[in-house]
């Protein structure tokens, strides 16, 4: 049980390669490809699922091919973490009336579903991309259908923007870099703001604000994608809680992988970049990380380099 891995070629796509396979995902393997060869210990595990591109090489072969190269899996929170959407199904997009909607094509049939995330994601959505919506188990909703991810380049992106928030308070609670947390709270209300969390570990309080990151710039992950006067007031905030004493935490969720670091858009938002490299020199610790994403899951993996230099 657990992770092993093998290096993939810098051409995936030249041979049937060994990647990484993962116990939990064995049942939606199987389901989407059908009977699978798997060679020697490998045979009860499962791959973890990274492009649907890939699937067409792995039926027949013995090792499978879906993994992105030199990316590699935290062991020791990665199981705790992982969180799990229902009824996922594959799409087409099409176009996105506002930010709240987008027309969708499933099975020949044009769908209204709900964008669960409101900002631009003008280098995602873009006509005839694939992306995957959860089925709502609510028979009075408008939509029926959610959109939470969206593949580019072979590679999946959660675009759900709800997600950072529970994938960090998981991190919270079972991250060997807090051992001792004994208070986890929500949107608590500090100031002018109210930060994503709120926690306790021996004599220490501290706060922390969550951003979900989804663009990627080529292979630099950046935020914000618009400008957000919002932002730059939760992150002053934060530089007042470190001069009262509390510990100050901006926390990056980065929701997809195969980026090499994080650094803000200054070009969209320059204002944002310097409140950040202030913050940064005021004593709030800045955190990035980057998440393993399926389609139908999701979990925080590894940490990135932040990078504030202008």
């Amino acid at each position: 049980s657990g992770f092993c891995r093998a290096d993939t070629p810098a051409d995936p796509f030249k041979k049937p390669y060994a990647v990484v396979f993962f116990q939990l995902f064995y049942r939606q393997a199987y389901r989407r490809l059908g009977k699978v060869k798997l060679s020697g210990g490998f045979r009860n595990a499962a791959v973890l699922i990274y492009s649907h591109k890939y699937f067409h090489m792995a039926k027949g072969h013995r090792v499978l091919l879906l993994y992105n190269k030199n990316a590699k899996f935290d062991r020791s929170i990665a199981k705790e973490n992982i969180m799990q959407y229902a009824s996922v199904t594959e799409g087409t997009f099409l176009s996105r009336p506002n930010r709240f909607i987008a027309h969708i094509q499933i099975d020949g049939r044009t769908e209204i579903c709900h964008v669960k995330n409101t900002g631009r994601l003008r280098e995602l959505l873009i006509p005839g991309a694939t992306v995957y919506l959860e089925k709502s188990g609510n028979p009075n909703r408008k939509t029926a259908y959610d959109l939470i991810a969206v593949e580019k380049g072979g590679q999946i992106i959660n675009i759900d923007s709800q997600i950072p928030n529970r994938l960090a308070e998981e991190w919270l609670r079972k991250n060997p870099l807090f051992p001792d947390l004994s208070c986890l709270r929500r949107e608590k209300t500090y100031g002018q703001s109210r930060f994503d969390l709120y926690f306790e570990q021996g004599a220490e309080r501290s706060f922390m604000e969550v951003k979900g990151v989804t663009l990627n710039l080529e292979g630099i992950a950046r935020f914000p994608d618009a400008p957000t006067q919002r932002g730059v007031k939760h992150i002053q905030e934060l530089c007042r809680c470190c001069e009262e004493g509390y510990g100050a935490y901006l926390l990056f969720v980065i929701q997809m992988k195969g980026v090499r670091a994080f650094a803000p858009n200054r070009t969209t938002h320059p204002a944002f970049a310097d409140a950040l490299a202030d913050a940064h020199k005021r004593g709030v610790q800045i955190l990035a990380y980057d998440c393993a994403v399926t389609p139908e899951h999701i979990f925080m993996d590894r940490p990135v380099p932040v990078l504030l230099e202008k």
